[in-house]
């Protein structure tokens, strides 16, 4: 029997909770993680070490999986990818000690990494991003863009990732609104809703109780997995949020 559900993993930042919830990988038709795979927070005790052993785990359940799991990228991973892309909008947290075993190991992989996803569940379309996609950054790059698909988006990886180096003020950036990797939870609650789409990403770290859940988007950076059921979303219930 093919299972529907969909398993989605929030910034993993060098944290264990995916491992939990993927120890029965049947029951879902996707495993989506959303990005930001390695530069921990001090204050979570990971080490850098750690946290990439645990990356390399991520990437070798993909390689298991290769067409189940989905791997996006985040804007901590996309500055270890592209050099430009890390003049124009480092992240905080930077490894610089281990930055280029980080870019090699990426580069080795990058076939294996996507910047959107999106299919259907139930009656809903949903598209996959680590940040979200606002209206205005879209609007910003349409011509550049085409029609808003992931497959579209995804081919900015290799033809024009400048563009997702684009911060805006929320974040501390000068762009009058940030990308798909960088866009601020305000910006994407003040944003008209992007149409055709439900949108799921993460990025803007909320707590573990609390994600942001609205009509037409949801923000899950809040350290536990979460099932899309039938176009319904929650919180994986059995998992631990370590």
């Amino acid at each position: 029997m093919e299972h529907n559900d969909i398993l989605i993993l929030p910034d993993i930042h060098g944290r264990h909770f995916w491992k939990t919830a993927v120890s029965n990988p049947e029951n879902y038709g996707k495993i989506i993680f959303l990005g930001d795979y390695l530069d921990p927070y001090p204050w979570e005790e990971i080490t850098l070490h750690e946290a990439f052993e645990n990356f390399r785990s991520i990437v070798a359940f993909k390689e298991e999986h290769p067409d189940q799991v989905i791997l996006l990228l985040g804007n901590h991973d996309l500055h270890y990818v592209d050099k430009v892309y890390c003049d124009l909008a480092m992240s905080t947290r930077y490894d610089y000690d281990h930055a280029a075993r980080n870019a090699d190991f990426f580069h080795a992989h990058l076939p294996l990494f996507q910047l959107a996803f999106q299919t259907q569940n139930g009656d809903r379309s949903f598209l996959f991003t680590h940040a979200g996609v606002t209206q205005m950054w879209y609007y910003q790059h349409e011509s550049e863009i085409g029609s808003l698909t992931a497959d579209h988006l995804n081919s900015l990886l290799l033809n024009n990732i400048r563009i997702l180096a684009d911060v805006g003020y929320y974040r501390g950036g000068y762009a009058d609104g940030g990308s798909m990797v960088w866009a601020d939870i305000d910006e994407m609650l003040n944003s008209a809703p992007i149409a055709g789409f439900y949108q799921i990403f993460g990025h803007t770290k909320q707590n573990t109780d609390n994600p942001i859940i609205t009509s037409t988007m949801a923000c899950l950076d809040c350290r536990r997995p979460f099932v899309l059921h039938d176009g319904t979303l929650s919180p994986l219930q059995s998992s631990s949020s370590s």
